[in-house]
């Protein structure tokens, strides 16, 4: 399954969060380190699903 992921970039930091997955937020220093954790929360989401 594929899902828009949001990046917003803060005063000191950046975020990013799924919009259909409200529940899974990141936030980091560098846009790099939050669309790797976020990519992380979507493959472990997707892990868990199927089990």
């Amino acid at each position: 399954m594929r899902y828009v992921i949001v990046s917003e970039k803060g005063p000191t930091s950046y975020g990013a969060y799924i919009p259909d997955l409200l529940e899974y937020v990141t936030v980091g220093e560098t846009l790099r380190e939050v669309r790797t954790l976020i990519h992380k929360v979507a493959a472990g989401r997707a892990s868990l699903q199927r089990m």
